[in-house]
């Protein structure tokens, strides 16, 4: 049996605020990581990687050189005085950032096959074959002048994708930026609602409950005090954790670099950085958007799936995907092999539409319920210790509503602040402009797909989108059902 190497958490955020080596380090990481996945799992070049996903500028100012060798699938992110990140393409599990010094990952790399027929052959949404309806009920002309507006903000090479589905069938579908109906993009946090997908399955399959403590070992010492937090905590992300985010009101730099940032570049096993953590908040007291509550799902995932002797790795594609006509959805792990379903996912515009029609219907996908009854109204039901916060910090005065839920966002934003559709609205958000949002009383999914660039350079993330949306409830001449 091969030997991989354990977990090291010796360079972890715990150890306070770290040198300007080490944040270089952690800047070069990942974009080496970011040029490999959108390299070799987007198969976008790497010029178009750098001008719409990765800022080559790393901690001090300078630009990173990047070097792509494609034979080995290597991507390294290099500075002149010679520091140096590497980032490797392992075939289904997408590209994974290395450990500093490595030269392998501490995993053994799966194939992951899907049983379902040719997609061109295969009705939609089971397949692409007459995935289009007409749009009943819909203006043609304002309709398809909604789809063109996230294309039309300068500059226009941030959106790469803007569907809409109408009572299960594509009503309106534009991309952008060189992206294709076939291309694997980056989803960031649209993967916490995934997780959630995930863990509903297990529910429904029995191998787990909602209300029962997070089954994990590493939580199992009788006076573990975090043997109180339940599953239902960490979907609302109430777990309590005390997980650093730049954004939280307590957070300093003398802190070190923040957990909910470290994990995504420190190359290390994210599923034990969490789970190492202290309980802060009593469990469901407290709502704070973190990472840590999805990591530790994930962890869950991966414990109950090993411990039943099932391939860990291709456990999503056949409890899941091949159930909703998903064939290629890319999840990428860490160098120890943890899923980080908390932001690396990477899968079609129209694969995430699929997900959001499953959501829409209550779980249920041909005929067969996937998720247990009501999980999807507990999923977009406000969360207990989110009322009258915005992430981390207080809402506006008086205030009182939830934002989430079950990992997921609410439309119950203070007025001012609300997207332009009905308050049954839920969605799932990623930190580059990506959005799939479900609208249950007009049997509506609506997915954008951006990159992160043009959130963070021209903030072009939210204002597009809210523009798309109004245009598309302006065009919208049916009855709410």
């Amino acid at each position: 049996m091969t030997q991989f190497a354990t977990a090291d958490l010796s360079n972890a955020s715990v150890n306070g605020i770290p040198s300007d080596y080490e944040r270089r380090s952690l800047d070069l990481a990942l974009i080496a990581k970011g040029v490999a996945s959108g390299v070799f799992v987007s198969r976008r070049s790497v010029d178009d990687v750098l001008t719409q996903s990765i800022s080559p500028v790393v901690f001090g100012g300078e630009k990173a050189g990047i070097s792509v060798d494609e034979d080995a699938g290597l991507v390294k992110a290099f500075l002149q005085n010679g520091e140096t990140r590497c980032a490797k393409f392992m075939g289904d599990q997408g590209a994974v950032s290395l450990p500093l010094g490595a030269h392998q990952v501490y995993f053994q790399p799966s194939k992951i096959e899907t049983t379902l027929p040719s997609a061109a052959d295969t009705e939609w949404p089971m397949g692409d074959k007459a995935a289009f309806s007409p749009a009943d009920g819909w203006d043609a002309d304002a309709l398809a002048h909604a789809a063109n507006i996230p294309f039309d903000y300068e500059p226009d090479t941030y959106t790469a994708a803007f569907l809409v589905a109408h009572k299960g069938r594509i009503i309106a579908e534009k991309y952008g930026s060189g992206a294709t109906k076939d291309m694997q993009l980056p989803s960031w946090s649209m993967g916490k609602t995934l997780t959630a997908i995930l863990i509903g399955r297990l529910i429904e399959m029995g191998r787990l409950e909602l209300d029962a403590p997070a089954p994990h070992p590493a939580w199992a010492k009788r006076d573990d005090p975090r043997r109180g937090i339940t599953i239902r905590h960490l979907l609302n992300m109430t777990g309590g954790l005390d997980f650093s985010a730049a954004w939280a009101e307590d957070y300093e730099e003398r802190h070190g670099a923040p957990d909910h940032a470290f994990m995504y570049s420190g190359a290390i096993d994210v599923f034990a950085l969490a789970l190492s953590r202290a309980l802060l908040h009593e469990p469901g007291s407290f709502g704070a958007y973190k990472n840590a509550d999805t990591l530790v799902l994930g962890a869950v995932i991966k414990h109950l799936v090993q411990e039943a002797g099932e391939d860990y790795l291709g456990w999503p594609q056949q409890n899941l995907f091949d159930l909703i006509g998903v064939r290629r959805l890319v999840l990428e792990p860490d160098p120890y092999g943890n899923l980080v379903t908390s932001g690396f996912c990477y899968g079609t515009a129209r694969d995430w539409v699929r997900l959001g029609l499953l959501l829409l219907s209550d779980g249920v996908a041909n005929g067969r319920r996937l998720l247990p009854a009501g999980f999807v109204d507990f999923m977009r039901s406000p969360a207990k210790g989110w009322s009258g916060k915005y992430w981390m910090a207080a809402g506006p005065d008086g205030w009182k509503d939830s934002i989430y839920g079950g990992q997921v966002w609410l439309n119950r934003y203070p007025e001012a602040d609300k997207w332009p559709l009905p308050s049954d609205a839920f969605f799932m958000l990623g930190v580059g402009g990506q959005y799939c949002f479900i609208v249950p009383s007009m049997d509506l999914v609506v997915v954008r797909i951006g990159f992160v660039r043009g959130v963070i350079d021209n903030n072009t993330g939210r204002e597009p989108v809210a523009s798309a949306l109004a245009a598309l409830m302006s065009a919208y001449n049916g009855d709410a059902r």
